[in-house]
């Protein structure tokens, strides 16, 4: 078993430390007037801002057509009990990026303060799209294909069929799906097997 060792003078980190090296973007933010207090790298270079401009800012500036969005995201907004706020948010360039705001309360100095996490999903909202787009493009090619189709799961039961299945077994959806593989067979050919 390995002792605990205490923390050596170099490697005990202060709050400000674990705010300024993060890779995480973070905003520091006046409660009351809702403006930047602080932000560190990353968040500088998210949002393209320099500091000087960065730091006074009003939050709603990076609200995209609704600035009361990203407002209330950090405000904590009419979804108190979720931990995060979903919100599209405007950067320096123009460029708009799908954002999680996830924020807590926090003393700065001993006073107030609001701490806001932002976590860029833009490339997770594009992929979620492009699935979405993609699942209902594959569901509408096998609803329109006149060749009989099932699908089945890991477990051996059918999951879903095509209106041309159903037409060429004389069957209703209702028998099929969520049954047995073995329950598209012939009754016949089912008891042979």
């Amino acid at each position: 078993m390995c002792p605990i060792q205490p923390l050596q003078e170099e490697h005990i980190f202060t709050a400000t430390d674990l705010f300024r090296g993060n890779s995480a973007v973070m905003l520091v933010i006046d409660p009351v007037s809702l403006t930047v207090i602080d932000a560190n790298d990353a968040a500088i270079a998210f949002f393209g801002y320099a500091k000087e401009t960065f730091l006074g800012m009003p939050v709603s500036a990076f609200g995209d057509g609704i600035p009361e969005k990203f407002t209330d995201a950090v405000r904590g907004g009419a979804k108190r009990n979720r931990r995060y706020v979903r919100v599209r948010a405007r950067c320096a360039n123009g460029e708009v990026r799908i954002v999680d705001v996830y924020r807590s309360s926090i003393l700065l100095e001993g006073r107030p303060a609001l701490l806001a996490l932002v976590h860029d999903m833009t490339g997770a909202d594009r992929m979620r799209r492009e699935l979405r787009f993609s699942t209902e493009r594959f569901r509408t090619y096998v609803e329109h294909v006149p060749i009989g189709v099932f699908v089945a799961g890991r477990s051996g039961n059918v999951i879903d069929v095509n209106p041309a299945f159903l037409r060429l077994t004389g069957r209703e959806e209702g028998q099929l799906v969520k049954g047995p593989v073995w329950s598209l067979l012939p009754p016949e050919a089912a008891t042979e097997a």
